[in-house]
């Protein structure tokens, strides 16, 4: 009997200097029977399938890109290959895992609707990667994505989510674009009382990677520069 189609979930690389192997044996046979993929970008989607070293021709492969606005029949479409043809489909994020922070969740949640069984395989979390080294909260915590990029809405969050943090004794996350790395960091350092813990964590998994815990009365006292790398903001109220 012919196997069952699922929708494969595929981390991929977090850095493209990453100094640790983020795949796993089990990703690369299963990659090596999928010819259906699902990405962000598919320029960047064939380099990660290169890193992988799977062995037939990218060429031979059906890259399909979905963005946070691709609709409904287009997202059903991009499930045909299982419901009609038995052929699984791989779903890929640009950086880490798919479907968190990412339009794949939109593929995840109709796959669900159709009853096709649902495969996530293992591979590297910045947001995990970067509580399991802060040393914060690790039993409680919420992820809350980008923060907003208008000065009174942002500082309306954070305050929000401090005083969530000390009430609740939860960890909370953020991310930011590279290139808004220092704007962000400086308003937490601004908005945050002295107390609370903040981590950093930049540049994951490469050998330059830094995670680092302080309180923000600390912070302050550095006048610390952020490079436009990748980058993960934990902070736990006191």
């Amino acid at each position: 009997m012919e196997k069952k189609a699922r929708l494969y979930l595929i981390p991929v690389p977090i850095s493209e200097q990453e100094i640790i192997c983020t795949h796993t044996v089990t990703t690369l046979r299963i990659l090596n029977h999928i010819n259906f993929f699902v990405v962000e970008n598919a320029k960047v989607a064939r380099k990660h399938l290169k890193h992988f070293a799977i062995e037939r021709p990218l060429s031979s492969l059906t890259i399909n890109e979905i963005n946070s606005e691709t609709g409904n029949k287009e997202l059903e479409e991009l499930l045909i290959p299982i419901e009609q043809e038995n052929q699984s489909v791989a779903l890929m994020s640009d950086a880490g895992c798919p479907a968190v922070a990412d339009p794949g969740a939109k593929l995840v949640a109709l796959a669900h609707t159709r009853g096709i069984d649902i495969m996530p395989l293992v591979g590297p979390s910045s947001i995990l990667l970067a509580l399991m080294g802060s040393g914060l909260n690790g039993q409680r915590f919420s992820f809350n994505g980008y923060l907003a990029i208008k000065d009174i809405e942002r500082i309306q969050q954070i305050k929000a989510l401090e005083k969530r943090s000390q009430v609740n004794n939860e960890t909370q996350i953020c991310i930011e674009t590279p290139y808004r790395n220092q704007q962000l960091f400086d308003a937490l350092l601004k908005q945050l009382q002295p107390d609370t813990l903040l981590t950093i964590a930049l540049d994951l998994t490469t050998e330059n990677q830094v995670v680092k815990t302080k309180a923000v009365r600390q912070w302050r006292q550095e006048q610390t520069i952020l490079e436009k790398k990748p980058a993960i903001y934990l902070f736990l109220a006191q």
